[in-house]
């Protein structure tokens, strides 16, 4: 499968429409539904061009595979929830980590924060690296 998803472009697009019906189906928007063609065909073109497709799917199989741990993790976490993400990760969050030294909430930005609200995430990013100093 990796190899068919690496080299058939239409594969990348696809998956990118399935991605984009399911959150529908669910009774949510669209995931990226308001990203640009620029952002969605440089996101297909990063993964096909460099051939890391299967390997970035790879994580999706083994976390769906993994032993869960059954300690909490005690090394210092961040964590930022972004509009439109899971309401109810920072019970899960703090059951499965013991250390959260930095929790921030931002009402924007979404899944895609990195292209959406670039200072923002780096900003934040900056803020708990600096909190570790």
């Amino acid at each position: 499968m990796g190899q068919g998803l690496e080299r058939i472009v239409s594969h990348y697009a696809n998956y990118i429409g399935r991605l984009r019906s399911r959150r529908a189906l669910a009774g949510h928007p669209a995931l990226g539904e308001d990203l640009d063609a620029d952002f969605a065909l440089s996101n297909v073109m990063v993964y096909w061009l460099t051939g890391t497709a299967a390997a970035a799917a790879r994580l999706y199989y083994e976390n769906a595979h993994a032993t869960p741990s059954t300690e909490p993790t005690t090394i210092p976490i961040a964590l930022a929830a972004f509009a439109g993400g899971f309401s109810g990760m920072r019970r899960f969050a703090e059951r499965d980590h013991t250390n959260i030294v930095h929790w921030s909430t931002f009402e924007q930005a979404g899944h895609f924060a990195a292209h959406k609200a670039p200072d923002l995430l780096t900003g934040d990013l900056r803020a708990f690296f600096r909190s570790l100093r």
